[in-house]
């Protein structure tokens, strides 16, 4: 199995004006052991600005989230202004989870469908990393599908399923900051997780597309 995100061409993501043009890392999952890489250099901590009302507008509107229609991504975006910054976690942990990956506006990209991929996050006090698991057989397709419909249906996820596995075993955050209500990041990526009553719900820019994805903690 892989991991990552398909990476698209970035244009100017209005009104997304304080997102930066990003590109996610990933790797190849090692042969039996041996250790995971950590992908391309870590990207650069500094000021980052908290997540505003703006732009998570303008992810719902992309999302095609309204009053009257609200799927399961459209209620982690309801869900995170409610959230809190992650914290009790000084060593990385590791979540399986589910994620709505959507085209940026102008890019090569633009007027796709979204994307729904099962996913993996790595979290500690002071790092974060994000990204897709991307199945390379049948029989990973089926465990990741397993793994989606679990997160998607909010039901508890199967232990015994391999991806969810190998998402646990995933390390190697890269350098995050708490803002006043995220734990966030900004270099190749720039995004923000929080912790709220869904689990822990993350929104990450990169070249071309805009990631939503929730991780359960239970």
């Amino acid at each position: 199995m892989k991991t990552g995100f398909a990476l698209l061409s970035f244009a100017l993501l209005a009104p997304l004006a304080s997102f930066s043009s990003a590109c996610l890392t990933s790797y190849v999952k090692p042969p039996d052991g041996q250790p995971a890489g950590n992908g391309s250099a870590a990207p650069q901590v500094g000021s980052i600005p908290e997540m505003d009302e703006k732009d998570m507008a303008a992810i719902a509107v992309l999302l095609g989230c309204t009053k009257s229609m609200e799927g399961f991504f459209c209620r982690a975006l309801v869900a995170f202004p409610g959230g809190e910054k992650p914290t009790g976690h000084p060593q990385e942990v590791s979540f399986a989870g589910a994620s709505a990956l959507i085209p940026a506006p102008g890019s090569p990209d633009d007027g796709k469908p979204v994307a729904y991929e099962a996913s993996y996050f790595v979290l500690s006090d002071a790092s974060a990393r994000y990204g897709t698991l991307l199945p390379t057989t049948a029989e990973e397709r089926a465990s990741t599908r397993e793994l989606f419909l679990a997160v998607t249906k909010g039901e508890p996820l199967p232990s015994d399923n391999s991806s969810v596995q190998y998402a646990k075993t995933i390390k190697g955050a890269f350098p995050a900051s708490p803002t006043e209500r995220s734990l966030a990041w900004n270099g190749k990526t720039k995004g923000y997780v929080r912790m709220t009553k869904m689990g822990l719900v993350a929104i990450e820019v990169a070249d071309g597309l805009i990631a939503v994805g929730v991780f359960p903690t239970k």
